[in-house]
């Protein structure tokens, strides 16, 4: 894959800063994708794609194996993820179901308190 992206940077001509910049990323993330080091997100090679007008396995270097390859370590990945989240969703949607509960009393007492006040 680090050989594809390299290839095709070259190809449009643009030099690493450049491609960096269009795709989003910065340019020594991009150069840690040419040299292997990394590997880029699906968002980022999508963007690639486009900056270089190919196909998107075809920065993977063509072969399906390396697609199921990259594929299955991500799902790994994703899934502990996004128990992580879901989790902090849940939390923060228990909190803001406790805070609108606060904020509800809390305004009912505010109008008790202006009715005792203004006399009502």
């Amino acid at each position: 894959m680090s050989t594809e992206i390299k290839k095709q940077r070259i190809r449009t001509g643009l030099t690493q800063e450049e491609a960096a910049k269009k795709i989003g990323v910065h340019p020594t993330t991009l150069n840690k994708y040419e040299s292997g080091v990394r590997h880029p997100s699906g968002k980022v090679l999508a963007n690639m794609a486009k900056l270089f007008q190919v196909p998107m396995d075809s920065l993977l270097g063509g072969g399906s194996s390396s697609i199921h390859a990259v594929s299955k370590e991500d799902e790994t990945m994703l899934k502990a993820r996004l128990a992580k989240v879901e989790g902090e969703l849940l939390e923060l949607f228990r909190e803001n179901k406790l805070l609108r509960a606060l904020n509800e009393e809390l305004q009912k007492k505010e109008g008790t308190h202006k009715q005792a006040v203004n006399g009502d």
